[in-house]
């Protein structure tokens, strides 16, 4: 879903009772102490730099653009 008043996107987890979402993220394992780290989806722009919560590792976000073609069929 997305809030109407900032336009962050919010993932929903479980509806019941009570209605579960959480912010969704970037999210990403740091490769020198292996703790769990996420950047609001919002607030990604080519190249940010940010740093692991855990062990302050700095990281750098980048996009990675892929082309993917089927094979075409015979015939």
């Amino acid at each position: 879903m997305i809030c109407s008043e900032c336009g962050r996107v919010y993932d929903v987890l479980s509806v019941g009772e009570v209605v579960d979402y959480e912010l969704r993220k970037l999210r990403w394992e740091c490769t020198k102490c292996e703790t769990q780290n996420g950047t609001p989806e919002r607030d990604l722009i080519e190249n940010l730099t940010t740093n692991c919560a855990a062990c302050g590792e700095p990281t750098q976000i980048r996009k990675q653009w892929m082309v993917f073609q089927q094979k075409p069929s015979p015939g």
